[in-house]
Formats: structure tokens, C-alpha cells, sequence
């Protein structure tokens, strides 16, 4: 039974101690915090991962697009995430991935 361990991301920013740990072939994955965070959760973190998690998504579907109109399609549905996360900051993310796909 391999676990596998986290730390806040937070940690170097803000000094956060938080840690957990989930087992790797436990489903559904309960992660199990060890050490609590020293912060409220930060709403744009998550409202900027989803966005993320969108964008990987499209990338590595085979959808034959330019990543430009890829970026402004999910940006239509994620507004807020597209205003914390630019194309300029995403592109090379987005490339890696359609790369990795092909």
C-alpha cells in the first residue's frame, strides 16, 4: 500500500504547514490532513485550477484547433478563471499538452 504526501501550496508564500497523505490504490482517494493550514482557502485557486483542468482537458482530446481559439472557447465559459489565468501565461502549457497527446 504506497502513499503518496502533500503539502499545502501555500507553503513557501504564506508558511503554511499543512500536509496530508492519500493511499495510491484506495478509491475513492481520501486524502487525510495531518497538519492543518494557517489560511482560509483562496476561491481564485480553485476557480484558476478548474480553468486549468479545462484547458489540459481540450488540449489532450485531439480537438484539431488553434490553441488561441482553444483558449478563448473555454474562456467563455470560465470568465473569471481566464482573468486570473491570460493566454501569455498559458500557452507553453497549453502546447506541452497538445504535444503530449499527439
Amino acid at each position: 500500500m504506497r502513499k503518496w504526501y502533500l503539502r499545502c501550496s501555500k507553503a513557501s508564500k504564506l508558511g503554511c504547514k499543512a500536509r496530508g497523505n492519500f493511499t495510491l490504490n484506495e478509491r475513492p482517494r481520501k486524502v487525510v490532513l495531518t497538519h492543518p493550514h494557517n489560511h482560509p482557502q483562496d476561491y481564485n485557486d480553485e476557480v484558476a485550477l478548474r480553468f486549468m483542468k479545462r484547458l489540459k482537458m481540450v488540449c489532450t482530446s485531439g480537438v484539431n484547433l488553434p490553441l488561441k481559439t482553444i483558449y478563448q472557447d473555454i474562456a467563455k465559459t470560465y470568465p473569471e478563471g481566464a482573468n486570473l489565468k491570460p493566454y501569455c501565461s498559458v500557452r507553453s502549457s497549453m502546447a506541452r499538452w497538445k504535444m503530449a497527446e499527439a
